[in-house]
């Protein structure tokens, strides 16, 4: 899918014409079309502005090759309305009522790092696995599960506040133990920390 259509795509799925588009980003109708129809590309600034207005990231619409279905399925949740000592076991039992007679993978995330962060982490003394345990606090309220249901594949993300999911059209490779390997979707790495 080319990045015209995957932004004619999101446009639409925000409910949103080309010209309200070029309004809020401050270019002209014309624009928009012509990114649409891939005779011509945003710059840096208005592709950030695009994802942030559409509720996608950089990387999905630049990526030739994509994980995630764009389709986001996002219902607010009660935790207290579920039974469960502690908030991962409250969050199982919603993914389980939302998704049942599936498979259910809990995963850790952590978020992507970039070349300077990579750097600092090899040449300063931390200990193994600090980086990733500081970059994921920023979201520790978030559970994160990979899905199995009927032939399809869903990452789903449970916060305090909803549950949402998004299916993968591309198949994760799986390790010898039947865990997920690890893997890169947008901004943020995963790894498959056990079967639920």
């Amino acid at each position: 899918m080319t990045l015209g259509t995957k932004l004619k795509e999101a446009r639409k799925n925000a409910n949103l014409t080309q010209e309200q588009l070029a309004d809020v980003l401050g270019v002209s109708r014309q624009a928009i079309t012509k990114w649409e129809s891939d005779k011509g590309l945003p710059d840096i600034e208005n592709l950030k502005h695009i994802a942030s207005i559409l509720n996608t990231s950089i990387d999905y619409l630049l990526a030739e090759e994509e994980v995630l279905d764009f389709t986001l399925t996002r219902q607010a949740i009660k935790l207290e309305d579920y039974d469960g000592k502690n908030e991962k076991q409250k969050k199982i039992a919603i993914l389980k009522e939302y998704y049942p007679e599936s498979e259910y993978y809990l995963l850790i995330s952590y978020q992507k790092t970039n070349w300077f962060e990579e750097l600092i982490y090899w040449v300063t003394p931390v200990p193994f696995g600090a980086f990733e345990v500081a970059t994921s606090y920023r979201d520790r309220h978030s559970f994160y599960f990979i899905v199995e249901k009927d032939n399809d594949t869903y990452l789903v993300k449970i916060s305090d506040e909803f549950i949402e999911s998004r299916k993968l059209v591309k198949k994760l490779e799986k390790k010898k133990n039947g865990l997920y390997k690890k893997f890169v979707i947008g901004e943020k790495k995963y790894y498959n920390f056990r079967k639920v």
